[in-house]
């Protein structure tokens, strides 16, 4: 029996009938309750509704992104749609560019800043301890692809033109009110307003012989910095001054060569908010993660105390393990014992290095996902099975406040239950999508730590249906009460995978699911 589509119509009654007009920051007004509660036992099948269909894809494509830790919305367009093109939507995309446009310092349009990704897996913390782990390697296969813009006007005999700056150049056409411009020397284009003798190439090599624009780059006081920290990078790497350290092994990724991508990349990198919080005097760093190669799967911000501590990186760093301690540097070590750095090194020192694999770091982070599941192994009994992402920043250093903050683990008889709080639900959009996330994710941590699964169960601080959505509310009860319910369909995982992190699309399918037909609404900004 399905008895989710049972309890879901009957909230949505209950608000209808019982629901309290609020106000909200959309503006758009709300049908408001305060904790109500759904459970589920999942041995009896998959909870997804099936009186409306739920888009599985986007389900399953951003709770991967939320495991990876990412916090560039462009990553789950990836994972989505297997492109980071900008014309392929996401479910994050509208708040993502709502506030590019309200926060261009802190916020480029596509990343989402300290949310899920960045609390499950990178919950920045003062540095304790350390942690072996593998040097990060990247895979440099960046293209450049320059696609020719549509154009409403073609020029059929087009005329080539030269410019000391840019070289030759033809203007094609025009995309509304702007021409289309080729360049001949890069084979790229550009939509401009008017055609003037200082015309650039934004993909001509401007910096060092190999840093290009590749693009239009919104000035303020986050761009004007990381520009100057880009030149840096490139001046060190390909043209170092005598004073700069020795950069003889260190590269630059393609993609970064252009200013435009390091930008984008930039904001979405861990530690990011951290460099605008420190008024941009944390430091963009490789060295953590034991890598040779300035990219955005190796690079990540810190400050200049942590950066400092790691005496360069690479083979460079040490941890010094003395009286139980852990120490970062040499000198750190002596002044505790009450010595000078120079002095002889106690018997029961344990110093490790770096290997050509995998490096010792302090542990600057904690990555909340890899706790659960080792606790979930080694302790099953433990109260402390929680992940929390409550950001109390609010909107300050996120595009959104947290709408599901905490979710918390328990087992029992060899099953796996979990139940998720939220603070904030759309009881139309976003409560059927986050059942349907929870649920997988308790199938995931379930088989990686060897458990049945139990009961997953949701609780609603303020569960609302919002104005606009209230015919298609009606709409949903009355397929209901027609009978157009159906069976739970089957949650399908590739039984070999026993890390949470192995886990990729097509490990995930959803088998058997029938349902009554779309219900759309939009969603609230």
């Amino acid at each position: 029996m399905n008895n989710l589509d049972h309890q879901y119509i009957n909230l949505c009654k209950k608000i209808l009938n019982e629901g309290v007009t609020k106000t909200d920051r959309t503006g758009t007004g709300t049908l408001s309750l305060f904790a109500e509660e759904i459970r589920h036992d999942l041995s009896k099948g998959f909870p997804i509704l099936t009186t409306k269909s739920v888009h599985f894809k986007s389900v399953v494509g951003e709770l991967l992104w939320f495991i990876s830790g990412s916090s560039n919305e462009r990553d789950l367009a990836e994972i989505t749609h297997g492109t980071r093109g900008v014309e392929n939507k996401t479910i994050w995309s509208p708040n993502a560019i709502d506030m590019g446009r309200k926060n261009p310092e802190r916020f480029n349009g596509f990343n989402v800043g300290n949310m899920y990704g960045a609390f499950w897996r990178y919950s920045l913390c003062n540095p304790h301890s350390y942690q072996t782990i593998p040097r990060r390697t990247y895979v440099d296969d960046y293209v450049i692809i320059h696609e020719k813009p549509s154009m409403n006007k073609v020029y059929p005999n087009p005329i080539v033109r030269k410019s000391v700056q840019c070289g030759n150049f033809t203007t094609l056409g025009k995309q509304g009110d702007k021409f289309v411009v080729m360049f001949h020397d890069t084979g790229s284009y550009r939509l401009i307003n008017t055609i003037t003798k200082g015309l650039k190439d934004l993909f001509k090599p401007s910096v060092e012989g190999v840093g290009y624009v590749g693009g239009d780059v919104v000035r303020n006081s986050t761009t004007i910095k990381l520009r100057r920290i880009w030149q840096d990078i490139l001046i060190r790497v390909y043209n170092p001054r005598d004073n700069h350290t020795n950069y003889e092994d260190v590269k630059v990724c393609s993609r970064w060569l252009s200013l435009s991508n390091f930008i984008e990349d930039c904001y979405g990198l861990l530690g990011f908010q951290e460099f605008i919080d420190s008024n941009y005097q944390w430091q963009l760093d490789k060295n953590y993660w034991g890598s040779s190669i300035y990219s955005p799967k190796t690079c990540l911000f810190l400050s200049p105390e942590i950066n400092k501590m790691l005496n360069g990186g690479g083979e460079g760093f040490t941890v010094y393990k003395h009286d139980s301690k852990v120490f970062y540097s040499r000198r750190a070590m002596q002044e505790y014992r009450g010595y000078t750095r120079a002095a002889y090194l106690p018997d029961d020192l344990d110093m490790l290095k770096d290997t050509e694999t995998h490096i010792n770091r302090p542990i600057i982070y904690i990555d909340q996902i890899a706790s659960l599941v080792k606790e979930i192994k080694t302790n099953p009994d433990s109260r402390r099975l929680v992940v929390s992402a409550w950001n109390d920043r609010g909107t300050e250093n996120a595009i959104l406040s947290m709408c599901h903050p905490m979710f918390q683990c328990y087992v029992n008889d060899g099953k796996l239950s979990l139940m998720f709080n939220m603070r904030s639900c759309d009881v139309f959009l976003g409560l059927p999508f986050n059942i349907a996330s929870y649920a997988l994710l308790t199938h995931m941590l379930a088989q990686v730590t060897n458990l049945e699964v139990g009961e997953l169960i949701w609780r609603g601080g303020d569960a609302h249906i919002y104005q606009n959505h209230i015919e298609q509310v009606k709409t949903q009860i009355q397929r209901y009460k027609d009978g157009e319910v159906y069976d739970f369909p089957s949650i399908g995982l590739d039984s070999l995978i026993k890390d949470i992190d192995d886990f990729d699309f097509d490990d995930i399918t959803l088998i058997d699911y029938k349902h009554a037909g779309k219900l759309t609404g939009k969603m609230a900004v």
